[in-house]
Formats: C-alpha cells, structure tokens, sequence
C-alpha cells in the first residue's frame, strides 16, 4: 500500500446523491524500495531475486476511475506514467504503470 494524494474531477453523480462515491481522479504517487525491506523474514523462505534490488524510486501519475459496487465495495482501476530511478545502477527509464 502506498499512500497517494487524490483529486477528484469528476464527481457530479456523487454530489446529488452522497452515497455513490462514482468518479474520476488523478494522483501521484512515489513509491522507494530497498533490499532491506524485501530481505527474508521470519518463516518466509523468499527465493533470490535476479538481479537483486538493491534502492529503487519510482514516481508515477495516473488518471483513475471509481465506481461504487456497494455501499462498503469500489472498483478502481487507473493507468498513468512513471519514471524509474535505479540508485544502485545509475540508471533511470520511464514505464507505463496500472492497477485495478
């Protein structure tokens, strides 16, 4: 999970009835991963990564919808952008990112 700011732009279906939650957003999101946090646990027995991660950042913006299933359930889906900054290798690309 990630915490990410959200801004709504599309919530006309929402403010007449306060009980759908229905629209569309834009966030950003930066998400940092190092090989501290992936390392084994516990029980867990986690196969080697290749290649291993060592200090990765990834920003990214997507454009999003959401939409009510239940008063407690929401669909969300979103496709954005996202530049990659590999510290470790002194490289960096851009990715297409999602989720649903």
């Amino acid at each position: 999970m990630s915490p990410a700011p959200k801004r709504n732009y599309n919530l006309h279906k929402s403010r007449r009835n306060p009980a759908n939650n229905a629209g569309n957003y834009i966030t950003a999101q930066v998400k940092f991963v190092s090989q501290g946090l992936i390392q084994r646990s516990g029980d867990m027995d986690l196969p080697p990564i290749s290649p291993p991660i060592q200090a990765v950042l990834i920003t990214e913006v997507h454009l999003g919808l959401q939409r009510s299933i239940s008063n407690r359930l929401f669909f969300i889906a979103k496709i954005g952008v996202g530049y990659l900054l590999d510290f470790h290798q002194s490289s960096s690309t851009i990715l297409c990112t999602g989720g649903v």
